[in-house]
C-alpha cells in the first residue's frame, strides 16, 4: 500500500482522512501545517500528499510552491472548501494530480487516493 501524508491544520480533518486511509490499508503520516509537511519531506518519501490550501505558518500554495522548487514532483491532492473556479486560478503551474472540496467524505478520499497510488 501507498505511504500518504496528510497536511492540514484541523484535527478533525487529519484524523478523518488518516482513519479512513489506514482503513484501507495506507501508511498515513500527518502536518499541522505547510512547513511541518516541508520539514517531513526532507527526511521522508511519501507517495501521495493530501494538502490544505487554508493554514497558519505556511499555507499550502507556499508548501507547494516550494516543494515543487525542490524538484519532488510526488502527486498533490490539494483539499479546499474553495469553488472550483477560483482554485484553478490559485493552483496555476503547481501540477496538481486532483482536489477534494469540504467537506470531505470517507468515499472521496479513498477514491481520490487509490487513482493516484493504485
Amino acid at each position: 500500500m501507498a505511504r500518504v501524508i496528510v497536511v492540514d491544520d484541523s484535527p478533525i480533518v487529519r484524523t478523518l482522512v488518516s482513519a479512513t486511509l489506514g482503513e484501507e490499508g495506507h501508511e498515513v503520516l500527518e502536518a499541522e501545517h505547510g512547513q511541518e509537511f516541508l520539514d517531513m519531506c526532507e527526511d521522508d518519501t511519501v507517495d501521495a500528499v493530501l494538502l490544505d490550501i487554508m493554514m497558519p505558518v505556511k499555507n499550502g500554495i507556499d508548501a507547494l510552491k516550494e516543494f515543487r522548487d525542490r524538484g519532488d514532483q510526488t502527486p498533490v491532492v490539494v483539499i479546499t472548501s474553495k469553488t472550483e473556479a477560483s482554485l484553478t486560478d490559485m493552483l496555476e503551474g503547481l501540477e496538481v494530480a486532483d482536489h477534494l472540496i469540504k467537506p470531505l467524505t470517507p468515499a472521496g478520499i479513498v477514491k481520490t487516493v487509490e487513482s493516484m497510488v493504485g
